[in-house]
This record gives C-alpha cells, structure tokens and sequence, in this order.
C-alpha cells in the first residue's frame, strides 16, 4: 500500500494486462494508484484497531476472571500475576496495560462502593420492619430509649 508509481510501473511493464490500460493517462494511473492506497491503508487501520479492541477486551476479561485482584490491588503486584498469561502480552504497550488496569480497578470500585450502599440500605429496610412489628406487638413505642429497643432484640 505505500508502493510509489516508479515502482509500479517497473512490477507491471510486463503484466499483458497492464497494456489494456493504455486507454488511461499517466495522471489518471497516478490516481487510481492512490485511490487503491488511500483504500488498503484505512483498511489496514481498520484491523490494528479491531485487533487492539479484542486485545483491549480480552485484557479487561482476564482482569475480571482473576479472583487475587480486587480494587485496592497495586499495578505492579497486578503485573506479577498476570504477566505470564498471553492477554497480558497481547496488550503490546505497558502504559495501556497500566491505563485499562487502574480504569477497571475505578469501575470495580464503583461496584463495589453500590453493592454495599445496596447492603446498607437492605439492612436498614429490614431493621425498620423489625421495629414496626416489635412496636405492633407492644414491645416498644414512642418512647423507647435505644437501650430497651437493643434488649428488645437481643432477648
């Protein structure tokens, strides 16, 4: 895809069908070489990047499969695990590798920061529905200090 016109013309001169083509100008073989260029080097682009996108993911897979690492795990302990498997290596550039570490320790972060916003929120739903039946079952009321509610529990 990079070929210049001086070379083309020296690999076709003796093509038969590179004669078929006298009916075109130099200018316009000029173009049509360029136009077949522009085409298989975005095609060529086309394909790293599919392939750094699957790298990518399968990169983020492994970090997800892998139970030693959570979201307070340093990167270069992370490397020490990982380092071995062809993922790892795959992710060609150590600052990517780094960047999709530390963007999948944030999201896991994240996940976990909700997961126990969830429990607590569960807790507290069900620590209510407990205080409605004990206050429905005369155990407390209104006036109820913490330390007879706690006792309420306890027993």
């Amino acid at each position: 895809a990079n070929s210049k016109m001086k070379e083309v013309l020296e690999l076709c001169q003796d093509d038969p069908r590179w004669d078929a083509l006298k009916i075109l100008s130099q200018g316009d073989k000029k173009q049509g070489l360029a136009e077949y260029q522009t085409k298989k080097l975005k095609q060529e682009k086309d394909v790293q990047k599919a392939k750094a996108r699957k790298h990518r993911d399968a990169f983020l897979l492994m970090l997800a499969e892998n139970t030693d690492i959570d979201a307070r795990t340093r990167w270069r302990d992370a490397m020490e695990i990982l380092q071995e498997d062809q993922r790892y290596k795959n992710v060609e550039d150590t600052r990517e590798r780094e960047d999709l570490f530390r963007d999948f320790c944030l999201e896991l972060e994240k996940k976990e920061k909700e997961d126990r916003r969830k429990q607590r929120e569960a807790a507290l739903e069900f620590f209510q529905k407990a205080l409605q039946e004990r206050h429905s079952a005369g155990g407390i009321n209104w006036r109820s200090v913490w330390a007879d509610c706690k006792k309420e529990f306890v027993d």
